[in-house]
């Protein structure tokens, strides 16, 4: 289910967002599918140019959404929308659950995001 459902975001969008703050075989095997099209782990080199090494869609990861991060992320997300040309973006990153470690940071995820799209759009 969460394979369809990932590989259908990916082509209805013209590109993703990938907040990525560990290795996860769901969310990594989504950048590959950016990159190449196939569900699979990604190359090493697109680990090395998180910009775009894509044949397939576009895509951008961040890693790291600290508040020192926060300027030069803006400006990566921007880049990445303007030269893309990306009107519908995927946002992507790990699963939320109730178990899972990640649960603190959907807060800073969300903040983020609006703060990000508030920065690019001037709202």
């Amino acid at each position: 289910m969460y394979v369809a459902r990932s590989k259908k975001n990916v082509d209805d969008s013209d590109g993703s967002l990938f907040i990525r703050f560990k290795s996860s075989v769901g969310t990594d095997k989504t950048i590959g599918y950016c990159s190449t099209g196939k569900w699979q782990h990604p190359k090493p080199e697109v680990w090395g140019n998180t910009r775009n090494v894509s044949k397939y869609k576009p895509f951008c990861i961040l890693s790291d959404i600290s508040e020192e991060k926060k300027s030069e992320n803006f400006k990566m997300v921007e880049n990445f929308l303007r030269k893309y040309d990306i009107k519908v973006l995927n946002v992507s990153g790990h699963r939320y659950n109730r178990t899972s470690d990640l649960k603190d940071n959907q807060v800073q995820i969300q903040r983020f995001l609006t703060d990000c799209f508030k920065y690019i759009y001037k709202l």
